[in-house]
């Protein structure tokens, strides 16, 4: 239907690069434009570092025509000539859109054949987002997520039973609280840049967890409060324990699923569980130590 108004005017193909050296053109002859139907001459140019390039029709690619250009097998970037090799995600991507009536040339012939003087100047591509690659805000959300699942939760969650001061793991797990909601942000971005949304575990997971933990730090007061009152744990107490623990458990898992949706090398998977283990040993031990405390104190005065 686009071609159906292309005026019959001769010009330039049109041209977008979000970013140096990377170029999409696309052309149309006057006698495709005019009939409707026929040929369209379409360009993709990149350095020969890159693994792969590749564009696409409609707003997502779900159900999109997919043009994919890629390394011979020749270059470190892509060693293999296989037509079915696996390629890895994109590292980045850019919208745009292009005016076809402005894109037309004379010839029905590929314009592209016989040495042409390339350059990134964008003609008739209007770009509708940013080609920053998303890679920085998935390292972003992923280390600050661990170390607040991993890290920051459990510790904090043994400073009561180690230390008996309600105001310093309070305070300990409300900074926690504060980092988990900024790499959620950045974990929101760059499932945004990546088209991922909710279409994954990880994300559907983490949504649930962080959204549930917001009710922890109203248990968290609730038991302060019964606890000041009764000078002993209640079901509130017992609620705000469990209930915690459950929480980190399925954060913690998620960092998994999340390391298996970056495609995280082996390496990578086996410090996050080694660290989850040694922290999780590290709670059960700080657990322990502050029950038989507990029970000892039991038959003196109350004093937390």
């Amino acid at each position: 239907a686009a071609l159906a108004c292309v005026t019959l005017a001769s010009a330039e193909p049109l041209q977008y690069c979000p970013i140096q050296d990377v170029c999409y053109q696309v052309a149309v002859p006057t006698t495709s434009a005019s009939s409707n139907s026929g040929n369209i001459y379409l360009q993709l140019r990149a350095p020969t570092s890159y693994s792969w390039v590749a564009v696409g029709t409609g707003s997502a690619m779900a159900d999109s025509n997919i043009f994919v250009m890629y390394q011979d097998g020749r270059a470190t970037a892509l060693d293999s000539s296989d037509a079915a090799a696996t390629i890895t995600r994109h590292d980045a991507h850019d919208q745009w859109t292009f005016d076809l009536t402005q894109g037309t040339v004379s010839s029905d012939a590929n314009p592209y054949v016989g040495a042409r003087q390339f350059d990134n100047n964008n003609r008739g591509g209007v770009g509708q987002g940013s080609f920053a690659d998303p890679g920085t805000l998935i390292l972003g959300h992923g280390i600050i997520m661990a170390v607040v699942m991993v890290l920051m939760y459990p510790l904090g969650s043994a400073l009561m039973p180690l230390f008996g001061k309600w105001i310093l793991h309070a305070s300990w797990q409300f900074l926690a609280f504060l980092l988990m909601w900024a790499g959620f942000g950045l974990g929101i971005v760059a499932s945004q840049r990546i088209r991922l949304d909710f279409n994954s575990t990880h994300t559907i997971l983490g949504t649930v967890v962080v959204c549930l933990m917001v009710v922890q730090p109203v248990l968290g007061w609730l038991h302060h409060r019964y606890f000041l009152k009764n000078q002993k744990r209640g079901v509130v107490s017992h609620g705000h324990v469990w209930y915690g623990r459950a929480l980190l458990i399925m954060g913690v898992v998620n960092g998994g699923l999340g390391l298996q949706l970056a495609d995280a090398s082996r390496t990578f998977f086996i410090v996050y569980v080694v660290l989850a283990a040694v922290i999780f040993a590290i709670y059960i031990a700080a657990a322990v130590f502050g029950e038989f405390r507990r029970r000892r104190q039991s038959r003196g005065p109350k004093n937390f």
